[in-house]
């Protein structure tokens, strides 16, 4: 009967790959059509105003479409692997029970340390203990989903954690007094495009000059790249060509927090933490001002 086992664990094996592939797929996929009916909640107005809820609809419902699929697909693989598992089972009990009446009948083999031959008790204590054994491994399957679950949120952890950043700090070591800074940001011949669509250029060899202590407007209209400066200026993005210079200073050059920390950003949706208003203000600078300086009208 212990000869059934590997067979069984195979069957156990496979089914549990196929719950943390469905898992995967599942959770991508879902996520992918919350985005969209999320993005169709928030812009709800824009919508409406340009009556455009027949084509919402059909997005949402072609990424819906890919769940199902893979949800069948997934449910066919899991109704085959758990018919598997139970056409080994129920093979192991007319095993033992063939097996067993052929002892019964030819009376060969006998109880250890004893004399007497192999009964019908004997046979169904084997057949009880196996199957037994085989419900007891079944009832570990709940905590080896918990596991696969855990396990399927790791992977997507440590793909983020490990994932090699684009932007190159081997040079960025410079850290000058901020006294010393007055901020005259220069652009000289930025080429850029956005990491996700490198075709497309947003900036093509542009040239901006941002005199210290003077006020520089940048207008246009959205989508024309007024936050993308902002963002090259702290470095969220690199540039593909050309230089931006702070006090004539290439800033790849300086220290990444250092750069960040010296430069204040109001954004046009600010966004607000859970707590006091006061720890909002200093937050980032909760060691470099006090309460008089939040105070101050400037």
């Amino acid at each position: 009967m212990v000869s059934t086992y590997p067979a069984l664990l195979f069957t156990a094996v496979l089914i549990g790959k196929a719950i943390v592939n469905r898992l995967k797929d599942s959770q991508k996929n879902f996520a992918e059509a919350g985005g969209v009916a999320e993005e169709l909640l928030y812009s709800i107005k824009t919508v409406v105003s340009f009556a455009n809820f027949k084509y919402e609809k059909e997005r949402f419902y072609n990424f819906i479409q890919v769940c199902y699929e893979k949800g069948l697909g997934s449910a066919l693989r899991n109704g085959f692997g758990v018919g598997c598992l139970y056409l080994v089972l129920f093979g192991s009990y007319a095993l033992a029970i063939w097996y067993g009446g052929t002892l019964l009948v030819s009376k060969s083999e006998f109880k250890p340390g004893t004399n007497n031959p192999l009964g019908p008790g004997d046979i169904i204590t084997v057949l009880m203990a196996t199957v037994i054994g085989a419900f007891t491994i079944g009832m570990a399957v709940p905590n080896y989903r918990a596991i696969s679950e855990a396990c399927t949120t790791a992977y997507e952890f440590f793909k983020t954690y490990e994932r090699i950043a684009q932007i190159d700090n081997s040079m960025a070591t410079l850290t000058p007094e901020k006294e010393s800074m007055s901020g005259n940001i220069i652009f000289n011949g930025v080429t850029f495009a956005y990491p996700s669509r490198p075709a497309d250029v947003i900036f093509n060899n542009i040239v901006l000059h941002i005199e210290s202590g003077k006020k520089t407007a940048l207008v246009g209209e959205s989508g024309t790249g007024k936050t993308t400066i902002i963002h090259l200026i702290e470095r969220l993005y690199d540039f593909q060509d050309g230089e931006i210079t702070l006090d004539g200073i290439n800033i790849k050059h300086f220290d990444l927090h250092y750069l960040r920390s010296i430069i204040g950003y109001v954004a046009q949706e600010p966004v607000l933490f859970n707590t006091s208003i006061r720890e909002n203000i200093l937050f980032g600078r909760e060691n470099q001002f006090n309460d008089e300086d939040i105070l101050r009208v400037n």
